[in-house]
């Protein structure tokens, strides 16, 4: 049986309605092994099902090249449908678009300072088959 929620030292994921919930832990300076880490446990939590996911990363420290690469990769988008990133500050909003320009993700994303606008561009690009 799934849990509801899980926790490591770099983010927390949980599962609301059909939005996987993704939050990093303040100040966090995310890098390779960081985001092999939060991958290979969001990957274990969805046992398979893929999910549009919400990533909250408010107050995010760093975020290495090589961690961005990955991260943007077929298998750091592995189970994932789009991501919409959440975020506090326009340094915050700014470092986002550049990854997405930069990254080309393996999947549609988009960068809110507003959850519910974020929900709804998910709901969106839910391109789950029924």
């Amino acid at each position: 049986m799934q849990c509801d929620l899980i926790e490591n030292d770099f983010c927390k994921l949980w599962i609301e309605g059909e939005v996987l919930c993704c939050k990093f832990q303040p100040y966090l300076e995310i890098d390779m092994p960081v985001i092999k880490k939060c991958v290979s446990e969001r990957i274990s939590f969805t046992n398979g099902t893929s999910y549009t996911m919400l990533a909250d990363i408010k107050y995010l420290k760093y975020f290495t090249s090589d961690a961005k690469e990955y991260f943007a990769s077929k298998e750091g988008c592995k189970n994932l449908l789009a991501i919409a990133f959440l975020v506090s500050t326009q340094i915050e909003k700014f470092m986002i678009k550049l990854f997405i320009e930069v990254n080309h993700p393996n999947v549609p994303c988009a960068v809110f300072a507003d959850k519910k606008q974020a929900l709804e561009w998910l709901s969106l690009n839910n391109i789950k088959g029924t």
